[in-house]
């Protein structure tokens, strides 16, 4: 337990460090470059406003940076980075509120804007999305159901969403096969893991993001359970999710059910 507060201590000194870190590295290098003056009652209202954006732009990669090295609750973590920094932003607002160079409407947007932003970054890095599709059948066996579906090159007979799907060597862990969707590119899903008649992870990946696709076929009294599971994680997941995934997700009934019945006829 004690190893799990420890780490998530220190993602929330790293997070806070890349706030603090990346902010005054970019005001020294627009001071340097004559950008920023160096006297604040010269500060113009652009340069505010660039200044709000570029702080905004780094609390969101602080909770970043605390989702990806936390340890459980990540977002737990992020909150309260989120809270030490608008407590923070407050202070400055009251220590500020005097300061020349300084109008009013900076520091209680800066104040404002904290909170949100770095929870955003926490929630971009732990990113979760699932959708689970289950039914039972006894209209087809495990074995049909795996031959069928072990039969890559063969795909495009049942699955009307596909122009060919292509597999080298053996259908097992360690492998990938390729699939041509009817509009889209060409793409390469690898085999994680095999296990015969039983279960297939996939995955399969956008630009940062990751889409986990898990088959599994178990026997009950009641007949044969056929569970698809779709997870999608990564910065980037929630825009797959809304270009590409969800409509995969909307086909899993229709493809299940195409699978059942030419299964039950090999």
């Amino acid at each position: 337990m004690n190893k799990y507060i420890f780490k998530n201590i220190g993602a929330i000194i790293l997070g806070f460090l890349t706030i603090v870190g990346f902010s005054l590295s970019v005001d020294k290098g627009l001071e340097v470059i004559g950008f920023l003056p160096k006297d604040p009652t010269l500060y113009t209202t652009k340069i505010l406003l660039i200044s709000v954006v570029y702080r905004s732009v780094f609390s969101i990669l602080g909770g970043f940076v605390v989702g990806k090295l936390a340890s459980q609750k990540q977002m737990k973590s992020v909150i309260i980075l989120a809270i030490i920094g608008t407590l923070i932003g407050i202070t400055g607002v009251i220590t500020g509120w005097n300061m020349p160079g300084y109008p009013h409407w900076y520091a209680i947007t800066l104040a404002t804007l904290t909170f949100p932003c770095i929870w955003f970054g926490g929630k971009l890095q732990t990113y979760t999305w699932i959708k689970v599709y289950e039914v039972v059948t006894r209209e087809a066996t495990k074995e049909q159901m795996w031959k069928l579906f072990t039969n890559v090159n063969s795909w495009h007979v049942w699955n009307k969403e596909i122009k060919f799907a292509k597999i080298e060597g053996a259908f097992e862990a360690g492998n990938h096969y390729t699939i041509q969707p009817q509009k889209g590119p060409l793409v390469k899903v690898t085999l994680l893991d095999v296990v015969t008649q039983s279960r297939c992870l996939e995955l399969g990946k956008f630009p940062l993001a990751k889409m986990y696709y898990d088959h599994t076929l178990e026997e009950t009294t009641n007949g044969l359970r056929v569970t698809n599971t779709i997870t999608v994680k990564g910065v980037l997941g929630f825009l797959w999710v809304l270009l590409i995934v969800r409509h995969i997700a909307a086909k899993m009934p229709e493809h299940v059910q195409q699978q059942i019945q030419i299964a039950s006829r090999l």
